[in-house]
């Protein structure tokens, strides 16, 4: 028997708020608050809790044990109720328990008068002191997505670590023990969070454990500056199949994906028109059914280079084949098709752009990448590779994952291996706002879990985008932040505003679900170098990453090499002619907008002048 009642509900303190906070065994802590530190709704639902157990343990308490069951009763925390009612009856005509007046009429707040009386104040001296509550991110909570906010010095990037870490863990615990796999994918813009997470040491562990058993390792970093100064680069061409054969469906469906991402990056948050969309599809199942097609290639159809619509044409279906036949060049395209293949050709202007995604062949195999539960860090700094380039590229990740999560329709869900995708910077990588809320809505159904980072909320994203963010993310964690967020925050999280004032770098108000807000000061097991491996381990896994990843870039992919330079100035000459003996010649393109649409306004902007 225990030795006494406050001992019997101190024991087992962690499970105590595994239980409180609806996190599983297996879940690992993401930080740690203390009972003085809770929100007066996480204090009450802790009481709540606690009362709950208090009246399980004297149903299940036989009768001999009436003694340890009348100290049990007197373990019973005040509620809020009940402090009202002491507030409100001064001459004690209510039967509220004597223990349990204390200073109530002294106290303005039932949470000070919690800890003024026994047994709160009890249990706070004797366990919470010492052992601090462990703050959990339970799985099945972030499984419906997250939102993480934080302003520079808020301590987001190296929080934005320790969850990838915690799901790295995870899986690595989960594949001793032979349970579930899950993938852990990171695209960020800056680079220095993607090379903080490569170098951690357990990654060294893993690879060396792998080479033992012949395998490939379990991280697979796609950085173009990786090895940039040697020539080499990753490759990533969005329309490999790698060899699979694909349903006239699942084509379909992927392209779909690509359809949206390329348009999300076309035009960065416009309103699409009905033109794009309905030119860019056909053409997208056309490359993913034909073999070895590349961007390059969809620039060149939309040139007026037939030459792989003529090849593959049989291998579309009777509909999409039908309309590239007969309408892809017709004059009531002329307008989208040149503006697509202006935009298209501005991307190939860029020479990490075409070094990386105008191969014939990725890198890696995607879909086997996330089926096998591994570990993708995408790096795309902007400062190294430009701000444009940098979205795109991660634009095309995000839509290609999504086409690999939602293709997994046959598969059944006890199957489909959980896939992590951490966006730091988010608005960089999103697409169109109209659609967001239903990506969101229908991934958690195909085991994907997104969990967006930004510095405050609403960056650089319109109003609806914004409201189907925070309303679609069960998970919200908001550090140090402007006072715009933490007003809306407080709303949303049903909190009090004045949680988010003066939080300290590492501290954050987190929220799962329906369940109170709790003030975390997360854990700083991967704060800096600590945990990382040595530069001679580094150096090594970094060569492994090249020799298994990386390949020499011309920048040029047509297997031919690049032309004699005399054909080259002969074509560049022929191009020359006088606008005026050029009766092809039309308007030039507005300035601003540079959408050449049906719809467009020709009023809007002057290609010479002012708008």
């Amino acid at each position: 028997m225990h030795s006494s009642p406050e001992r019997l509900l101190s024991t087992n303190w962690q499970k105590y708020w595994q239980e409180i906070q609806g996190a599983a065994p297996t879940d690992l802590a993401i930080g740690q608050t203390t009972l003085t530190g809770l929100s007066t709704n996480g204090l009450e639902a802790f009481v709540t809790y606690h009362n709950q157990r208090i009246a399980t343990l004297l149903k299940a308490a036989p009768k001999a044990w009436s003694d340890l069951s009348s100290k049990l009763r007197n373990l019973k925390i005040p509620t809020r109720q009940e402090f009202a009612e002491l507030r409100t009856d001064p001459y004690g005509k209510l039967s509220v328990p004597a223990h349990l007046r204390g200073k109530a009429r002294l106290q303005e707040s039932w949470q000070k008068w919690v800890f003024s009386v026994p047994p709160l104040s009890v249990l706070y001296r004797d366990f919470a002191r010492k052992k601090p509550i462990p703050v959990y991110l339970p799985e099945s909570a972030q499984a419906k997505h997250g939102l993480l906010l934080g302003q520079t010095g808020s301590g987001k990037s190296e929080l934005l670590k320790a969850l990838i870490m915690r799901d790295v863990m995870q899986a690595r615990l989960h594949g001793q023990q032979g349970g579930r796999k899950r993938a852990v994918v990171l695209i960020e813009p800056t680079g220095n969070l993607s090379r903080d997470v490569a170098k951690q040491a357990i990654f060294w562990v893993d690879y060396l454990e792998r080479q033992t058993q012949g395998e490939e390792s379990n991280l697979i970093l796609f950085d173009p500056m990786l090895a940039a100064d040697e020539g080499l680069y990753p490759s990533f061409n969005p329309f490999d199949r790698q060899g699979r054969t694909l349903s006239p469906t699942q084509i379909d469906s992927q392209a779909q994906f690509l359809t949206a991402g390329f348009l999300a990056m076309l035009n960065s948050g416009v309103e699409l028109s009905l033109h794009q969309s309905t030119l860019l599809h056909p053409l997208i199942v056309l490359l993913i059914a034909a073999e070895n097609s590349t961007f390059e290639d969809l620039v060149a159809l939309l040139r007026g280079d037939d030459r792989i619509l003529c090849q593959n044409a049989h291998l579309l279906p009777a509909q999409h084949r039908q309309f590239l036949t007969t309408r892809l060049y017709h004059k009531s395209f002329d307008r989208t098709r040149a503006s697509l293949e202006t935009k298209l050709t501005s991307l190939l202007n860029f020479d990490v752009f075409r070094r990386v995604i105008c191969q014939q062949k990725s890198s890696f195999d995607l879909q086997k990448v996330l089926d096998d539960g591994k570990t993708l860090i995408v790096s795309l700094p902007k400062g190294a590779i430009g701000a444009e380039v940098s979205s795109c590229i991660g634009r095309l990740f995000l839509a290609s994952i999504l086409a690999v999560a939602f293709g997994r329709s046959q598969i059944a869900p006890a199957e489909r291996v959980p896939v992590h995708v951490y966006l730091d910077e988010a608005h960089n990588f999103l697409g169109d706002p109209r659609t967001v809320p239903e990506t969101l809505a229908e991934a958690r159904q195909f085991q994907l879990r997104l969990f967006l980072a930004q510095q405050y909320l609403g960056q650089n994203i319109d109003h609806d985008m914004r409201r189907a963010i925070v309303s679609n993310t069960n998970v919200k964690i908001v550090g140090k932040s402007t006072v715009a967020t933490a007003k809306a925050m407080s709303t949303e999280m049903r909190t009090s505003a004045d949680s988010f004032h003066n939080l300290r770098p590492g501290q954050f108000v987190v929220q799962c679900g329906s369940r109170p807000a709790l003030t975390c000061q997360v854990f700083d097991t991967y704060l800096g170098q600590k945990t990382q491996m040595k530069p001679a381990q580094w150096c090594e896994l970094r060569k492994s990453f090249i020799c298994d990843y990386y390949r020499k870039s011309t920048g040029h992919p047509d297997p031919n090499g690049v032309g004699d330079d005399s054909q080259f100035h002969e074509d560049v000459a022929a191009s020359h002619v006088p606008e005026h003996e050029n009766p092809e010649a039309g308007d030039p393109p507005p300035r601003d907008g540079f959408d050449l649409d049906d719809f467009h306004d020709p009023s809007v902007g002057n290609w010479g002048g002012a708008a």
